[in-house]
């Protein structure tokens, strides 16, 4: 009996065992399996194969947001998302196609095309602009070198209606007058260094409203388009414009009825509140939702330096134009942070740069009268093997660690300073910067 009931227990172990093997193989084979398209993506990818078998090519936007050559998205709001796929069709009057391919019945069907001339599809975006359910499709398209054809569709049961056709440098989507989604849309002409914003509205009834104003005076180029709320509240687009010398910011806004540009619309943009000679863009410098905009002024270089520093102030700006200071910064670019100055600082430091092997630093000095200056702080960017231990070496402390990077301050001087400086406020001070928002001198 005793036997018996071992032998049970032993092959129910085995059992065991062997439905914990092949569980765990099933898994593995999980793992390695390649993944199974379903039936709707079947179909639907018979669909494109026809396409590309009578010769067409895909051709998918070359900007934006959405590149993709075969995208999805809920066209008319029912909850079942739609195949929009971009295509080029040799020899054809109009070889720059855009087929939309509707799920019904269990299968997808072509239900609309939109033809276009060009080169190529430059974007697409996606806009509820009338607020009615329905996306509009907003499509850019590249007649030419240097021309862009901006169109814009809405979409009534899988039929396409042109509503506006324009050129365009530029596009953003936005909300400024609270009417739906709008469709800013920038201008430039390089030759006389002018250009215009235009903001498209879509009404109820289906007809496109449009308002116009200019951009400030000088600009070559548009550098990008943000958008952001103002300090109290209202919304705002944001256009980065280079010029001859440098950068100028435009805001725009819709007021009372009006469009306009709060910042420009000076006669020299060397005048313009939001002009800098460098390459910094728009940023939230500190987190409130607001944009603030970069202007580089000069800190006083040390005697032996032919480099000269800058600071960046930033500020932010209310509907009326009025300008708030945010910050004031000093950003060492080369190696990826910066510092935040008070005003009593900005005053009286002069900065210069030390490197020597696996060592790049930043040093802050005061003046302390008859033309002499006396080093008191350290920033230091250390790399190679021995960075950790060097990041502790002598009086120096840790700010932050990055990749292979480790970030030191040391307080140098022992003087009696006209201002603070001690650990705390140094670290609180220091932050690492992000690519976007680099400030270049020129």
């Amino acid at each position: 009996m005793k036997h018996r009931l071992f032998n049970a227990v032993k092959l129910l172990m085995i059992l065991c065992m062997l439905f914990i093997l092949c569980s765990c193989a099933s898994t593995v084979d999980d793992l390695y399996q390649l993944p199974q398209l379903s039936e709707q993506n079947f179909q639907l990818q018979e669909q494109m194969d026809a396409i590309l078998n009578r010769g067409a090519s895909y051709s998918p936007p070359s900007s934006g947001s959405h590149r993709q050559s075969v995208q999805l998205q809920d066209l008319n709001g029912d909850g079942t998302r739609e195949a929009i796929a971009f295509f080029r069709v040799p020899n054809a009057d109009k070889p720059l196609n855009i087929r939309i391919f509707s799920y019904t019945n269990g299968e997808y069907v072509e239900s609309a095309k939109i033809e276009g001339e060009g080169e190529s599809i430059d974007s697409i975006s996606y806009s509820d602009m009338d607020s009615d359910g329905h996306m509009e499709l907003i499509i850019g398209w590249q007649i030419g070198v240097d021309i862009k054809l901006l169109t814009i569709y809405t979409i009534t049961d899988f039929q396409p209606y042109l509503v506006q056709s324009t050129n365009y440098t530029d596009y953003s989507l936005c909300n400024l007058n609270n009417s739906g989604e709008n469709v800013f849309v920038v201008r430039t002409n390089p030759s006389s260094m002018t250009g215009e914003a235009e903001l498209y509205t879509l009404r109820s009834d289906g007809e496109m409203e449009s308002d116009i104003a200019a951009l400030s005076v000088g600009i070559t180029a548009v550098s990008r388009i943000q958008t952001s709320q103002l300090l109290n509240g209202v919304n705002a687009v944001f256009v980065e414009c280079t010029t001859a010398e440098g950068m100028i910011t435009d805001i725009f806004t819709f007021q009372i009825n009006e469009f306009t540009n709060i910042t420009g619309m000076t006669s020299d943009p060397a005048l313009s509140g939001t002009y800098r000679k460098a390459s910094a863009y728009c940023t939230d410098i500190n987190n409130d939702n607001v944009l603030d905009i970069p202007v580089l002024i000069p800190i006083n270089t040390s005697s032996d330096s032919t480099t000269t520093y800058y600071a960046t102030r930033w500020y932010s700006y209310s509907s009326s134009g009025r300008q708030s200071l945010t910050m004031t910064t000093f950003h060492n670019n080369t190696d990826g942070w910066y510092f935040v100055l008070s005003d009593t600082w900005l005053d009286e430091i002069s900065i210069r740069r030390e490197t020597s092997p696996g060592t790049r630093s930043i040093v802050f000095s005061v003046n302390i009268g008859n033309n002499t200056t006396e080093d008191f702080l350290v920033i230091s960017a250390l790399t190679g093997d021995n960075r950790e231990d060097n990041a502790i070496s002598g009086d120096r402390f840790i700010l932050a660690t990055h990749g292979e990077v480790s970030y030191t301050g040391e307080i140098v001087s022992e003087l009696v300073l006209p201002f603070e400086v001690s650990k705390e406020l140094v670290s609180d001070c220091f932050e690492l910067i992000y690519s976007e928002w680099v400030v270049t001198e020129k």
